[in-house]
């Protein structure tokens, strides 16, 4: 079945440490992700310096260019304002967390279609 064209979403990690679960979830949601969904994690937002616009010009640095040429497309400035609140709710509701015991997220089956769920209906929204 022919999906159409692919969704892209540009996914941002909150937590700056390597091994966190949201980054762990987040690989999870990439590795589950439809075909026609293709999922870019950005990891330099540690390299990010606070916006100000005084200094927003050309000569930008190199981590902000990195994000913006990131969200360039169309699908992935769409997925920033709606990957917010509903979608982390909705992870909150859906990812017992506290649940994963040590164990990986990937090793919980019921979680990794949760985190299915979750990218499919985020992509079908991008998309619509």
């Amino acid at each position: 079945m022919n999906q159409g064209p692919a969704t892209s979403i540009l996914v941002l990690v909150g937590s700056l440490r390597r091994a966190s679960t949201a980054r762990q979830l987040t690989q999870v949601a990439i590795d589950q992700a439809p075909n026609h969904v293709r999922m870019l994690r950005f990891d330099r937002l540690g390299e990010l310096p606070l916006y100000n616009e005084d200094i927003d010009n050309e000569d930008t640095a190199q981590p902000v260019a990195a994000f913006r040429a990131a969200a360039a497309h169309d699908e992935a400035r769409k997925s920033l304002g709606i990957a917010g609140l509903r979608i982390v709710e909705s992870i909150r509701l859906s990812v017992p967390t506290r649940m994963l015991e040590g164990k990986h997220p990937a090793e919980d089956a019921d979680l990794v279609r949760t985190l299915r769920g979750i990218v499919e209906d985020l992509a079908a929204e991008v998309s619509a």
